[in-house]
């Protein structure tokens, strides 16, 4: 900024040099009040001039300067929106990430309950299987135990019966034979 002011200043300053040493012929400078003061009347109207251009410099740097500022705030403000959604899908992203690591989770647990219960089933099948040979094996001996009983009790009915039968026949033959 102080470099572009220097440079506006730069021909008000070469014009005071010139009136101050006199416009055309150095030899004879412009002594006269008339000619003084059309000579400021004329520098006066060069400073306004010069001071137009300058203001008008001035308000072209400061629309410049607000247009960029502008420019760079709604840069800014895309940029954080854009920030912001790319945030907000990323932490919708997250907790689906989430979600699915939980789902998994319960999943393999799951899983390892299943497998973990394999070695259990096999050995309580094994163990209930043991304990239903068990009761069978009991079962059949009972049975056959019943059985042979029964065996024994119809063998000793039947040899009674057979027993009684000769008997009662060797009676009746005694008694036929006595009548």
């Amino acid at each position: 900024m102080k470099h572009s002011s220097l440079l506006i200043y730069q021909p008000l300053a070469w014009l005071v040099c010139l009136c101050m040493f006199g416009c055309g012929d150095s030899n004879k400078p412009n002594e006269t009040i008339r000619g003084l003061q059309e000579e400021n009347k004329v520098l006066r109207e060069q400073i306004a001039i010069l001071e137009s251009n300058k203001m008008t410099s001035d308000t072209e740097l400061q629309s410049q300067i607000q247009s960029l500022k502008t420019s760079h705030e709604d840069s800014l403000t895309r940029e954080r929106e854009l920030h912001q959604k790319q945030a907000a899908q990323l932490e919708k992203e997250i907790a689906t990430l989430r979600l699915d690591l939980g789902s998994s989770q319960r999943e393999k647990i799951a899983l390892q309950e299943i497998v973990d219960r394999g070695p259990r089933i096999k050995d309580a099948t094994a163990a209930r299987m043991g304990t239903d040979v068990l009761v069978l094996a009991l079962l059949l001996g009972v049975s056959l135990v019943v059985l042979v009983f029964v065996v024994f009790r119809y063998r000793s009915a039947s040899d009674r019966l057979n027993l009684l039968t000769m008997q009662q026949v060797s009676e009746l033959r005694r008694l036929g034979g006595e009548l």
